[in-house]
């Protein structure tokens, strides 16, 4: 295998060793069984390199341990700075949402037949503001006394017109009471007109 994509020594080291521990291995298999001597020389050693490697083994055991830790830590933090992203994409989307609602919103006074500036600033001479907006809240104060006191005058009307029809009815009784009078009265006088007629 190629060591050149390998960054960290002790893997590049843990390759090579287990390269050279082949090596050995497939060496001191094909010794013939008369070199004993070459073939302990060449154990010792495959057990001097099966020594390292189980120390580069552990060491990178240890190694992809804390990498694992410092990326479950990254991940974390990643997915609380993504939770607090969502969380501002959300509260961002609320105040569009809302400042739309308020932008779509037809407030009362709009509908409100007010009088023209012009009218209004005729008839208040004393408006002292050009300011539209203090000029919008002048003219809706000054609908709203007008139309209070329209609304004293019509309730004033309502209890004369209230009265007027009380007045009338009692002279509409008084009338009927008369009506039934004169006619008492011309049937009582039936007879005073036949003797006047014999005359």
């Amino acid at each position: 295998m190629s060591t050149s994509i390998l960054k960290d020594p002790s893997l590049i080291e843990f390759l090579e060793l287990t390269e050279e521990v082949r090596s050995l291995c497939h060496r001191v298999l094909s010794l013939p069984s008369s070199d004993a001597t070459q073939q302990a020389r060449d154990r010792r050693t495959a057990m001097t390199y099966l020594t390292r490697l189980r120390q580069l083994n552990r060491s990178a055991q240890l190694q992809s341990r804390a990498a694992k830790q410092t990326t479950a830590e990254a991940k974390q933090e990643l997915d609380r700075a993504h939770l607090e992203l969502q969380n501002l994409y959300y509260e961002h989307q609320h105040f569009l949402s809302e400042i739309a609602q308020c932008e779509d919103y037809a407030a009362t006074y709009i509908t409100l037949d007010l009088a023209s500036e012009e009218d209004f600033l005729s008839s208040h001479p004393e408006q002292p503001s050009s300011d539209p907006h203090v000029l919008m809240l002048a003219r809706i104060q000054a609908e709203g006394d007008e139309r209070d006191r329209l609304e004293v005058l019509r309730k004033e009307l309502i209890a004369k017109k209230a009265a007027l029809v009380e007045e009338n009815k009692k002279r509409k009784d008084e009338m009927e009471a008369w009506d039934a009078e004169m006619l008492k009265f011309i049937e009582s006088a039936g007879p005073i007109k036949k003797t006047l007629m014999k005359y």
